[in-house]
């Protein structure tokens, strides 16, 4: 079984494929004498796990927690090591401007009046 995300249960679950239609099973044993039938096993059996084991939802390739780790090879030794990219650094932040008068937080600083309880901003 392989690893899958599921959005629904929003974490790393086991993955299996979709159930076999076994209505189409049988009618494809009775009418093609199952020569039919070993073309949908193979069918079957070459789809991909990608449905969650639990809540049968399709899910997506798995998310792990370090996706922006580098393999960095030192040049004297054999063994790889492992090294973290630097966080990046965020731009200076500036503080949010807020109404004097009812104190809700303003969407653009170049606001004149308040949206709440139209006030002029000063």
């Amino acid at each position: 079984m392989s690893t899958i995300f599921c959005p629904k249960c929003n974490t790393n679950v086991l993955g299996a494929r979709e159930e076999i239609d076994w209505f189409l099973v049988i009618i494809l044993a009775i009418f093609t004498a199952g020569i039919a039938l070993i073309v949908y096993l193979i069918v079957y059996y070459g789809k991909p796990e990608n449905h969650c084991i639990h809540c049968h939802s399709i899910g997506q390739p798995p998310v792990f927690e370090q996706e922006n780790r580098q393999d960095i090879q030192n040049p004297y030794h054999n063994t790889p090591q492992v090294q973290l990219n630097p966080p990046e650094k965020k731009i200076a932040e500036e503080r949010p401007i807020f109404c004097q008068n009812c104190g809700v937080k303003l969407e653009r600083e170049s606001s004149k009046f308040c949206a709440l309880c139209g006030n002029k901003i000063q």
